[in-house]
């Protein structure tokens, strides 16, 4: 019992962490989708779009800084 209860644990650990990689993954993304459409976007929607994308990722980060998420 012991041994499956490590073994689950490791598992767990496991599934969080390729879980935080791939949200990394995409927020990074994402930013620098942002980033592109705004510098090199061409058209005025275009930017706009991208710095939707942008102030999303800023106001979670501020939110998940803040502790605001976890309510």
């Amino acid at each position: 019992r012991l041994q499956r209860e490590e073994r689950e644990a490791l598992h767990d650990i496991r599934i969080r962490w390729w879980t935080f990689v791939a949200g990394l993954v995409a927020l990074f993304t994402v930013g620098l989708a942002g980033l592109a459409l705004v510098f090199a976007g061409g058209t005025p929607e275009r930017e706009r779009v991208g710095t939707v994308f942008l102030t999303a990722i800023v106001s979670g980060a501020i939110g998940f800084i803040s502790g605001k998420a976890a309510r």
